[in-house]
C-alpha cells in the first residue's frame, strides 16, 4: 500500500510539472506568444499553445528554438526564460526596457526599436548575432562572445568591448557617443565597419583585410589603418573617410604594395572611394607602387602630401613610452617622455580641446589641471617624431 501511494504521488507530480503554466504578466506579450510564429528544433513551424487552453506551458515553451513577437506593444518579456532552448528571437518594435533573462542557447537576437538601456551578455554565452539599433544602450561588452554580426546604430553607446570576432565580422555602430574603439580580428576578414557620427578620438583596427569602411564625422586626428593586410580589400566595397574636422594624417602603409587589385572581371573605378571634407588633412602615408599611383589624383585634388615615409604615425614607439602621473590626478599632471615634447593637448570625452600647453622639446612637464572638471580626458602628447594619446582621470 505504501508503494502504491508513492507511485501515485510521483505520477501526479510528473503530470503537474508537464502542465505547469508559465506566468506571463505582460498581457501583450502573452497575446503575442499565443499568436506568434514559432519554430521547433527540426525547423518545423509550430503552434505554441498546442493543447488550445489559452496558456503557455513549460513543456510547450521548452521545444521552441525560434520565436517572433515583432511589433506587439510589449513592455516586459518576463516568462521568456522558460524558453530554455531558444536560439533565435525577433522582438523588434516594442517597448521592452529589460532583457535580463538567462537564454543559454540564444544565438541570434533582433531587438531594434525598443527602450533597452543595457545588456548583460553573461545571460547569452552563445550569442553571435545582435541587431539592437534604436534603443537607449550606453555600453556593450562582448568579451565572452564570438561575435559575427552587430548593428547597434542610433543608441547612446559610449563604449563597446570585443572578444573573439568571426571571419567576415560585420558592424554598424553609427550615431552613437563612442570616443574610443578597438576592433581586433588578426588573420581574418572584416566585412563591414560603419562608425560615422561618433566623437571618436581613438580608433584601432587590426585584420587581414576588410571590404567596407565608412569613417566619417569623427574627431580623429590620426587614422592608422596600417594593421590591415588588405589582401582583397576594396574590390567590392566602399572606402569612405570624410567630414572629419580634426583629421591630420592617415597611415595606409602595410607593406602590401597594392591598394586595389585589378582582376580581369573588375574595374577598380567601380569601388566607391571617398576622402572628401577633411580640412586639416596634411599627410597620407602609403606603400610605393600601385597604392601611391591610385592615391595620387586624390592628393593632387585635395591638397595633402602623399608619402611612403611614415614618421608621423600616432603612438610612435618612442613617444608612446611617455608616462603620465599621478593618474588619477587632482591638481598637477606630470609627463615624462624619452622624446622632447612640443605640445600637449587635453581633450574631453567628446573630443573637444579644453587645454593646450606648448613646450620647447621638454622631456618633463608639470601641468596644472585644477580647473578641469572631474572625469575622464584624453591627453595628446606631440613631438617632432609623432604623437601618443593617453587617458587621464581628473579627480
Amino acid at each position: 500500500m505504501k508503494q502504491y501511494y508513492i507511485l501515485t504521488a510521483v505520477f501526479f507530480f510528473t503530470v503537474s510539472l508537464k502542465a505547469q503554466i508559465i506566468n506571463i504578466p505582460d498581457a501583450q506579450f502573452k497575446a503575442g506568444l499565443l499568436s506568434a510564429g514559432a519554430a521547433s528544433s527540426n525547423n518545423q513551424t509550430i503552434v505554441l499553445d498546442a493543447n488550445g487552453n489559452g496558456e503557455i506551458e513549460v513543456e510547450e515553451a521548452g521545444i521552441v528554438t525560434g520565436l517572433s513577437v515583432y511589433d506587439k506593444d510589449i513592455v516586459s518579456l518576463e516568462g521568456i526564460q522558460y524558453f530554455t532552448n531558444l536560439e533565435v528571437l525577433v522582438c523588434q518594435s516594442n517597448k521592452i526596457e529589460n532583457f535580463d533573462y538567462d537564454l543559454p542557447f540564444l544565438r541570434i537576437l533582433w531587438c531594434d526599436n525598443n527602450r533597452l538601456t543595457h545588456f548583460n551578455m553573461s545571460h547569452f554565452p552563445r550569442l553571435t548575432w545582435l541587431q539592437c539599433g534604436d534603443n537607449l544602450l550606453t555600453s556593450l561588452d562582448f568579451r565572452q562572445n564570438e561575435l559575427e554580426f552587430l548593428v547597434c546604430r542610433n543608441n547612446l553607446l559610449e563604449e563597446i568591448h570585443f572578444g573573439v570576432l568571426s571571419d567576415g565580422f560585420y558592424m554598424v555602430a553609427a550615431n552613437n557617443r563612442l570616443t574610443s574603439l578597438d576592433i581586433i580580428n588578426r588573420g581574418k576578414n572584416i566585412h563591414r565597419i560603419e562608425i560615422f557620427n561618433n566623437p571618436l578620438v581613438h580608433l584601432n583596427i587590426e585584420a587581414q583585410s576588410f571590404d567596407y569602411l565608412i569613417c566619417s564625422n569623427t574627431l580623429l586626428t590620426h587614422l592608422d589603418l596600417s594593421k590591415i593586410g588588405r589582401d582583397e580589400a576594396f574590390i567590392t566595397g566602399d572606402f569612405e573617410i570624410s567630414n572629419n574636422p580634426n583629421l591630420r594624417s592617415i597611415n595606409l602603409k602595410n607593406n602590401a604594395s597594392h591598394f586595389c587589385i585589378r582582376p580581369a572581371s573588375f574595374n577598380c573605378s567601380e569601388t566607391t572611394f571617398t576622402m572628401q571634407n577633411n580640412p586639416l588633412l596634411e599627410t597620407v602615408c602609403a606603400d610605393e607602387g600601385s597604392e601611391t599611383e591610385f592615391l595620387q589624383p586624390y592628393a593632387t585634388a585635395l591638397g595633402f602630401t602623399l608619402t611612403s615615409d611614415c614618421v608621423l604615425g600616432i603612438n610612435n614607439t618612442a613617444v608612446s613610452e611617455s608616462t603620465i602621473y599621478p593618474n588619477p590626478a587632482n591638481e598637477i599632471m606630470n609627463i615624462h617622455s624619452k622624446v622632447g615634447i612640443n605640445q600637449v593637448r587635453i581633450l574631453n570625452m567628446l573630443g573637444q580641446v579644453v587645454a593646450v600647453v606648448n613646450a620647447a622639446h621638454n622631456n618633463d612637464l608639470n601641468i596644472n589641471v585644477m580647473d578641469l572638471k572631474s572625469g575622464a580626458y584624453f591627453v595628446e602628447i606631440i613631438s617632432d617624431k609623432g604623437k601618443s594619446v593617453q587617458k587621464l582621470v581628473k579627480q
